[in-house]
């Protein structure tokens, strides 16, 4: 169940109906009260798999694997229920455009760093060249 709290109204619909909800014995269940925030845009995603291209062309290691290994080393892992077992899953669809921006900012500087790649954005001058040589 989710519902959005708009004002104390809500709240105390809210939870009201978590008091009159059945705990099932042997069951786990996930309980979150937060602000909302505005998803990852298409603008962020786009330019995370262009990075993943960037890499693969400039290392040869293979694009998905490079968005796999930037979301484990920069990523907090949601775990999520399969069978029996709790796993443990990295999705940037989950991300705010804060939360994104901090990976894209943070992938930026490791591809620096790391590999000595410059990762363009928008913003910068050479985008549409950079955007044209690797999409």
């Amino acid at each position: 169940m989710k519902l959005i709290v708009r004002n104390q109204d809500d709240l105390t619909r809210f939870i009201t109906l978590i008091k009159d909800r059945a705990i099932k014995p042997g069951k786990k269940y996930v309980a979150e009260f937060r602000q909302l925030s505005e998803k990852r845009t298409l603008d962020q995603n786009a330019l995370f798999h262009l990075w993943c291209n960037v890499i693969e062309q400039e290392t040869g290691q293979p694009a998905d694997d490079v968005k796999e290994y930037i979301k484990q080393k920069f990523m907090l892992a949601v775990t999520k229920e399969i069978f029996d077992l709790d796993v443990p899953v990295w999705r940037t669809r989950d991300l705010n455009t804060v939360e994104f921006g901090v990976l894209l900012d943070n992938f930026k500087g490791w591809a620096l760093d790391t590999l000595g790649i410059p990762l363009l954005t928008l913003e910068d001058k050479n985008f549409m060249e950079f955007y044209e040589t690797y999409k």
